[in-house]
C-alpha cells in the first residue's frame, strides 16, 4: 500500500523493523500517514513506540548513521535526524503511547485526519479509529472528541491552519466547540500561540486563516493590535 509513497523511509521501516524485540511495537502516526495519504513529500516523521523509547531510537540512528537526541527526559521523547545521500534531511520523533493501546491513543489525538497510524510489522494496515482518513477525502476538520479544544486549546488555531493548507471545511460541530472554548486561549502560554502563529504566517494562504480566525473570534485574543487597524487606508 505505502511502498510507493514511503521513497527514502522505506530504508527506515526496515532498519526499525531489525531493531525490535519480540514485545515492542512501533507505529508511524499523525501528519505524516495523512500526508502520505495525500501523496505529499514527507520529511518529518513521528513514531509511537511500546515500549523503550530511547533505546530504539538511538539503534535507529547507529544502523542509519544518524543523530540521537532526548528532547525530553521526563516524557521519554526523542528525535533522529539523518540525511539520505542526496536527499532532504529527515526528522524522527519518537514518543511513548499516550494511552493502553494505538486505537485508544489515535481517540486522544487532535483531528481525525492527524488520528491514522500504520503499524511497522503490519504496514499495509492503516488504523483508522475515527474514519479519518473519510474526512480527509471528504475534505472535512472534525475534532476526534467534543472536549478536544478543552484539552488543549492551542488547538483552536491550529484548527485554522489545517483547514487553510488541506483546503477543508468544518465540521459543525467541531467549529462549535472551537468558538465556545476560544476564550481558554488566555491560559496557553504566548510562545504556544506564538508557534502556531508563525505557522500561520509560513502558509501562502495567511489571508485567508486570518480572515477565519476574525470570523469567529480569536483574532482579537491572540492580535488584540490588530482590531485597531480594521478599516485603516495605506
Amino acid at each position: 500500500m505505502w511502498a510507493d509513497r514511503l521513497g527514502s523511509v522505506s530504508e527506515v521501516f526496515s532498519r526499525l523493523n531489525d531493531t525490535l524485540e519480540p514485545d515492542q511495537q512501533v507505529f508511524l502516526v499523525g501528519g505524516a500517514v495523512r500526508d502520505m495519504l495525500l501523496g505529499r513529500s514527507v520529511h518529518d516523521f513521528d513514531f509511537t513506540v511500546q515500549p523503550h523509547v530511547r533505546r530504539i531510537a538511538r539503534r535507529l540512528a547507529n544502523r542509519l548513521g544518524g543523530h540521537f537526541f532526548v528532547m525530553d527526559e521526563d516524557h521519554d521523547v526523542a528525535r533522529v535526524i539523518w540525511r539520505p545521500e542526496n536527499e532532504t534531511k529527515q526528522v524522527l520523533d519518537f514518543s511513548g503511547l499516550r494511552a493502553g493501546d494505538i486505537e485508544s491513543d489515535l481517540r486522544g489525538r487532535d483531528f481525525t485526519i492527524n488520528a491514522l497510524a500504520i503499524d511497522l510489522r503490519d504496514p499495509d494496515r492503516l488504523i483508522d479509529p475515527l474514519d479519518g482518513a473519510t474526512d480527509l477525502k471528504n475534505g472535512i476538520l472534525r475534532a476526534c472528541s467534543p472536549d478536544s479544544f478543552q484539552q488543549d486549546p492551542v488547538r483552536i488555531l491550529r484548527a485554522v491552519r489545517l483547514a487553510v493548507t488541506f483546503n477543508l471545511r468544518f465540521d459543525p460541530k467541531t467549529l462549535a466547540a472551537l468558538r465556545q472554548a476560544r476564550a481558554l486561549l488566555r491560559h496557553v502560554s504566548a510562545e504556544r500561540q506564538r508557534d502556531e502563529l508563525f505557522r500561520i504566517f509560513d502558509s501562502i494562504k495567511t489571508s485567508a486563516a486570518l480572515r477565519i480566525l476574525d470570523q469567529v473570534g480569536v483574532l482579537e485574543l491572540v492580535l488584540p493590535e490588530y482590531q485597531s487597524m480594521k478599516g485603516v487606508e495605506q
